[in-house]
């Protein structure tokens, strides 16, 4: 249900036309969200052409971000930039797939919400109910 419900989204991603960047894991960008701070990130951000291509280690700036559970505000910052909250990483997982994740462990939706509001604001309550409904 849910994969159907993406597909839209996930094709005009998939369109986007790519610049390939390859960095390292300990890329400014990567040690900026370690950090924990959006600002740092905002810096490092700047200085990368696609928030999408994984690093050479095959880590994505916000499926990393939401993974190892950064604040908001930097999640907020790679939103803002453009990254896509569906693209897969080297574990074939989303930050998306992350927070709900997460969310299913912890019952703390707050993460799946922010990212989800980039596409779908008016179906929020929907997808919380089948978050709600999976556990």
């Amino acid at each position: 249900v849910m994969a159907s419900f993406f597909s839209p989204i996930q094709n005009l991603f998939n369109s986007a036309p790519t610049r390939k960047v390859e960095y390292s894991d300990y890329s400014p960008l990567l040690k900026a969200i370690g950090s924990n701070h959006a600002d740092a990130v905002a810096t490092a951000r700047a200085s990368y052409f696609d928030l999408n291509t994984p690093s050479t280690g095959g880590e994505l700036p916000l499926a990393y971000a939401v993974r190892e559970r950064k604040d908001e505000a930097v999640v907020l910052e790679l939103l803002n930039a453009g990254a896509n909250p569906l693209q897969k990483d080297d574990q074939n997982m989303s930050a998306l797939d992350y927070a709900m994740d997460h969310a299913l462990r912890s019952h703390d939706d707050r993460m799946v919400t922010l990212l989800m509001s980039r596409f779908v604001e008016q179906d929020m309550e929907s997808i919380k109910a089948q978050l709600s409904s999976a556990h």
